[in-house]
């Protein structure tokens, strides 16, 4: 590793080094990341986010801004579907959600998800993959 991955890796408390010694420990945080493949943005993401008062609809927000779902495809027009479906979701995305972003996308399919709505076949293939 260098030192500025190891810094990196350091200030996320995913290991921990100690100045002048070769040896680097594995902390919770970078064992999880590693035994999941999560992205270390995503760890960071999850540590500075979550706390024990985080409510159902920060949770979804949080998980579905992880860099894992950058990749999640938007397809032409897939758009308006989205924001038909969020009109019939329990938690409405604050503000104006850019239907075509990946992590609005995987925000609303996780809300159908869980609330058990019917999907067509390509939504429903993308909610398994991001499931």
């Amino acid at each position: 590793l260098n030192a500025d991955a190891l810094g990196m890796f350091k200030i996320l408390q995913c290991v921990l080094h100690q100045f002048g010694q070769m040896d680097c420990l594995p902390l919770n945080l970078g064992m999880i990341a590693a035994y999941y493949y999560i992205n270390y943005t995503t760890i960071e993401l999850f540590s500075l986010s979550l706390n024990n008062k985080t409510k159902i609809r920060g949770l979804l927000e949080i998980i579905s801004s992880a860099a894992e779902y950058e990749a999640v495809p938007v397809r032409h027009r897939e758009d308006q579907l989205l924001r038909s479906l969020a009109t019939r979701l329990p938690n409405k995305l604050a503000g104006s959600p850019r239907y075509n972003d990946p992590h609005v996308k995987v925000n609303l399919l996780l809300q159908a998800h869980l609330s058990r709505l019917q999907l067509g076949a390509e939504l429903q293939g993308d909610t398994e993959m991001i499931l």
